[in-house]
């Protein structure tokens, strides 16, 4: 009988030794996040690095096809998760059935652009300041969110907006109506018979003069107002969490991912205590001698760093591997795009340190 007592004793103590090691791994990964990943100077470092601010204008204007389709039709393909562009741009007030990402005006204006002129309306509505500026918004409250802060993670738009309405006559010609052809007589008689007026109608696009470039003119600054107001002041890109935690669990660690990480980073300084308190319960149930100490206590933190400090060199040599084989696997066609290089160069340069981090264990 004592033999079988004592059998279920280390039995036990082994689970709680099991236990200590997937917790330890748990808060040195935990802990390096919250000191890594949480930082927005490291996320402002891999952007200046990656020449994020420059380059996402250009790839924008390059990608035209692309961001058309997701502005027009967001939801036209299958997509990874719950949520699409019409989700997080909201349509005009007068066009509240519609389904695209943009409203009406947006969707007619945006039809009738060619490639050229997409590309310089792009460079002139989204400067690299105006980028940093919206990027390192949505940065805090990305950050403000992990830590359970908020809700919701949001980007201002209202820069891209004041840039629609304020755009003047010089603007718009160079933009959208150099190099166009003569308007045709047809094309004259819409413009100057106020068909234009209409919501959604078709823009034109072609090179008049006198009364007739003034008429098109202003119809140009009315569709641009008109899509600033379809527009919110902040497109979301997180949504708020629905109660996706266990009914059993929610009472420990809130009803969604929100709470439970609020609960985890008020509690993030006694989290190496968890750790401890098991090798505790080891001892209880499994140390009869020192010598039984220090194998039943080194063990298992000796495992859980060895596998910490895999898990950062895995991440540091086989990043290039990991985002062929399994990211781009899941999110095509974003990141086979001209943004998955710029996505791609910004997650190696936050892997790299948060991989060091754990190697090293190096302070930021």
């Amino acid at each position: 009988m004592r033999k079988v007592l004592a059998v279920i004793i280390k039995f036990i103590a082994f689970l709680f030794a099991v236990l200590t090691t997937l917790v330890t791994i748990f808060v040195l990964l935990f802990l390096s996040f919250n000191r890594i990943l949480l930082n927005p100077h490291i996320y402002e470092q891999a952007f200046t690095e990656n020449k994020v601010y420059e380059r996402l204008p250009v790839t924008t204007a390059e990608e035209f096809s692309l961001v058309k389709s997701r502005l027009v039709k967001p939801c036209s393909e299958p997509l990874n998760g719950h949520s699409c562009l019409d989700q997080s741009i909201n349509t005009s007030q007068t066009d509240t059935s519609a389904k695209g990402g943009l409203g009406l005006e947006g969707r007619a204006f945006i039809n009738g652009l060619n490639q050229a002129q997409w590309k310089s309306l792009i460079i002139y509505l989204l400067p690299p300041n105006d980028i940093q500026v919206s990027m390192e918004a949505a940065i805090n409250e990305i950050m403000a969110y992990f830590k359970g802060q908020t809700d919701t993670v949001k980007m201002p738009l209202m820069n891209l907006k004041a840039r629609l309405i304020s755009m003047k006559d010089d603007e718009l010609t160079t933009l959208l109506l150099n190099a166009q052809p003569t308007c045709s007589f047809e094309q004259q008689t819409a413009i100057t018979s106020g068909g234009l007026e209409e919501v959604g109608s078709p823009p034109i696009f072609c090179s008049a003069t006198g009364g007739t470039s003034q008429v098109l003119l202003l119809d140009f600054q009315r569709r641009m107002t008109a899509i600033a107001s379809e527009l919110p002041d902040h497109a979301t890109i997180i949504h708020e969490p629905s109660p996706t935690n266990p009914p059993l669990l929610q009472t420990f660690i809130g009803k969604d991912l929100r709470a439970t990480l609020q609960k985890l980073n008020a509690n993030s300084k006694n989290l190496p205590l968890l750790p401890f308190a098991l090798l505790i319960l080891v001892t209880a149930f499994g140390v009869r001698s020192l010598r039984g100490l220090l194998r039943w206590w080194s063990v298992p933190i000796f495992i859980a760093g060895l596998i910490t400090l895999i898990f950062g060199v895995v991440m540091f040599f086989l990043f290039e591997w990991i985002w062929l084989n399994t990211i781009l696997t899941y999110f095509p066609p974003l990141l086979t795009s001209g943004f998955g290089a710029i996505i791609y160069g910004v997650t190696h340069s936050l892997a790299k340190v948060f991989s060091k981090h754990l190697i090293f264990f190096k302070k930021h």
